[in-house]
């Protein structure tokens, strides 16, 4: 992974980030990753729907480097991870 740059203006972002999802009875999930503006017109210009507010925006992608789900399984906490190129591995505490 190419070093991180910081400070410098907007391309010194460190688009390091973590995604939190409401737990629920099925447990509580987060994805994390690096999020990277997408500046190609033509690009940016597929995301619009015709609703935006005036005036520009910023549009990015995730790239995803884990997705986790926690959970309580009969006692046990019980942890899926997933990473690019792996499969799914889970955890198990009692």
């Amino acid at each position: 992974m190419a070093a991180v740059r910081r400070g410098g203006g907007r391309s010194g972002r460190d688009g390091r980030c973590a995604i939190h999802a409401h737990p629920s009875a099925d447990g509580d999930a987060k994805v994390t990753g690096v999020a990277v503006e997408i500046t190609d017109p033509v690009r940016k210009e597929s995301y619009t729907t015709g609703g935006e507010p005036p005036g520009g925006f910023h549009a990015f992608r995730l790239d995803l480097g884990e997705a986790v789900l926690t959970s309580v399984e009969g006692g046990e906490m019980v942890i899926r991870v997933w990473r690019p190129g792996q499969g799914v591995r889970t955890i198990r505490r009692t």
